[in-house]
């Protein structure tokens, strides 16, 4: 079982999830060091969906520089099993489930998975 951990960083719990905002750092299936930030709308009552959408995603660079991430789409079902599912197919990774915590992501070089 591979974790994907988060930092939870909203304030306001979604119908799936802990938090409506969730950061992190990971390695991909090629070693890079990738920053991930995404918010979540909570729209389950109106339309059966919780939807999550990527606002920052870049690869962090040996010098501290980030390197922006072009992402064929931005959106996913705001689900555990639908973020894991993003990361995996775009980053070549194997992540079973996602652990929330409340460490910050910020302060810390290393990855959180």
């Amino acid at each position: 079982m591979t974790i994907f951990k988060v930092e939870g960083a909203g304030s306001v719990a979604t119908e799936h999830l802990a938090n409506c905002r969730i950061r992190t750092r990971f390695k991909d299936a090629e070693g890079n060091k990738v920053f991930f930030e995404m918010t979540g709308s909570d729209n389950y009552r109106n339309t059966g969906k919780s939807v999550g959408f990527v606002t920052d995603c870049f690869y962090v660079t040996e010098d501290g520089n980030e390197d922006q991430i072009s992402l064929e789409t931005k959106s996913m079902p705001y689900t555990q099993t639908g973020i894991v599912d993003f990361i995996n197919k775009y980053f070549g990774n194997a992540f079973t489930s996602i652990e929330v915590t409340n460490i910050s992501v910020h302060g810390h070089n290393d990855c959180f998975c």
